[in-house]
């Protein structure tokens, strides 16, 4: 039996923020901003209930991502009807690395031990009327 773990994270599909700088008693540090921290917080809560307390997997592993994002509300049906079926792509911000870097982030730890790990990757954006992010990881 080949060890994976599959779960889905709600919301709309977020991409991982540049650090910031700030200064705490006049020395520069850099920082994850809150967004980035939360959405992480959050890959790192469903990943923990999706591996049910089995231990970081090791070795090489596999990665697919599917990010669901929101079809513009603005748009004819007749539009939106193209985006469901996959005819018209979602092109927009956020890019495929930065979506892909804030979910490995996230499941270090948990899913892996790092996300060095990964020797396969496949991330695809596609278009829904449910925005979600569908990982599956999968030992190769």
């Amino acid at each position: 039996m080949t060890e994976s773990v599959h779960f889905v994270v709600p919301g709309i599909p977020r991409g991982k923020e540049r650090p910031r700088i700030g200064k705490v008693a006049g020395r520069a540090i850099a920082f994850t901003p809150p967004k980035t921290r939360s959405e992480e917080g959050a890959v790192r809560m469903f990943a923990a209930a999706a591996m049910a307390d089995r231990p970081p997997m090791e070795g090489p592993l596999e990665m697919r991502l599917l990010a669901r994002t929101m079809i513009p509300a603005s748009w004819p049906v007749k539009k939106q009807n193209s985006a469901l079926a996959g005819d018209i792509k979602p092109t927009g911000r956020p890019d495929l690395s930065n979506i892909t870097k804030l979910y490995e982030d996230g499941m270090n730890g948990i899913v892996w031990k790092d996300d060095a790990q990964v020797v396969s990757l496949s991330v695809q954006k596609i278009y829904s009327h449910t925005p979600n992010i569908e990982i599956y990881v999968a030992k190769i």
